[in-house]
């Protein structure tokens, strides 16, 4: 199980930010201007925060994607819905190596891993 600070996130300017308990902003991560490189400018580094902020948003629908990817049909089989390999069971999956079903594992696996 993954512990992360729980979304939704916000952000204000190049800090991100929740809700806590409390109802008070709780800090979540911010980026520092003095370590990023000279070339970003203001308007890359708020686009780095705002990935940051929907990186919840983005890790809950990577989970909801890789549940529901089967398409389940007459003959008992399960097919990719991207890579339309088919396989009679949902795990251990073969899957083509561009399959966006490995690299969503891999990304989960990642972040789950550390």
């Amino acid at each position: 199980m993954v512990k992360h600070t729980p979304g939704p996130w916000d952000r204000n300017g190049l800090v991100i930010y929740t809700l806590g308990e409390s109802g008070n902003n709780s800090f979540c991560c911010g980026l520092d201007p003095s370590f990023l490189p000279d070339y970003d400018d203001e308007e890359t580094q708020l686009a780095n925060a705002r990935l940051i902020q929907h990186a919840p948003k983005l890790f809950d629908l990577c989970e909801k994607f890789l549940d529901g990817y089967y398409i389940f049909e007459a003959d008992d089989q399960y097919q990719c819905s991207f890579c339309l390999v088919k396989h009679s069971k949902p795990t251990d999956f073969p899957h083509n190596c561009d399959c966006p079903i490995i690299k969503a594992r891999s990304v989960i696996k990642d972040i789950n891993d550390g």
